[in-house]
């Protein structure tokens, strides 16, 4: 008699809780915003690189192997950063960097214009490269962030051209996974990179990393 008094006192009506609500509510809209203003401010930003490696074929006859990827105005002037694997020379067995530069490098800017490009400096170890144009009006250039300031689990926003110059000014959106990462291969060490989960493909090399406030805070590669 005593269990059953002490059931009905204490039992719980499940039917009830199931049908409370949680008592928070997600706002998706929030951050699709906030991805969708940073690329609108960034996209005249981004630019497509193509090269060309002049080789020859087995009846000593010239060709010209293309390849492609991304970069991003720095100045108003036509200065563009970018990755040196990006403007490197093609090896004909590989298909990889044969070492030194591309025969011609261009520039495809959001509009579809074409300019010629000059490698002004670069450097394979950093894997950085700096080239420059002669636009015929000032260019738009990103905004710079500080790296230093990230923190893991914050808003990562990446624009490039993954694949091919058909899908230019594709953007992919993650978060900063990790930081003060070190990745080793082909003879040299990259540390202090960042590890972002944002789909980075093919043709996005070169491209900008940017925080939820559109600024630049690394390269993706």
């Amino acid at each position: 008699f005593g269990a059953k008094l002490a059931y009905d006192k204490y039992r719980i009506d499940y039917s009830t809780v199931a049908s409370t609500p949680p008592s928070y509510t997600i706002n998706a809209k929030d951050e699709v915003t906030t991805v969708s203003a940073v690329a609108a401010s960034n996209l005249d930003s981004v630019v497509g690189i193509t090269t060309t490696t002049i080789m020859r074929d087995v009846f000593n006859r010239q060709y010209g192997a293309q390849a492609m990827g991304s970069g991003f105005v720095v100045d108003e002037r036509g200065y563009i950063m970018t990755n040196d694997h990006v403007i490197a020379s093609l090896n004909p067995n590989s298909g990889y960097s044969s070492g030194g530069h591309a025969d011609e490098v261009a520039v495809v800017l959001n509009d579809g214009t074409q300019l010629p490009a000059k490698v002004l400096w670069s450097d394979s170890a950093m894997d950085l490269a700096m080239l420059k144009v002669e636009p015929e009006k000032p260019l738009k250039a990103v905004k710079l962030g500080n790296s230093d300031e990230l923190v893991i689990g914050e808003q990562a926003i990446a624009i490039g051209n993954p694949f091919a110059l058909e899908f230019h000014g594709t953007v992919t959106a993650g978060y900063i996974s990790g930081l003060n990462r070190t990745v080793s291969g082909q003879g040299t060490e990259m540390q202090n990179l960042i590890q972002t989960d944002a789909s980075i493909n093919r043709g996005n090399s070169g491209g900008p990393l940017l925080n939820g406030k559109g600024e630049v805070i690394g390269f993706t590669q």
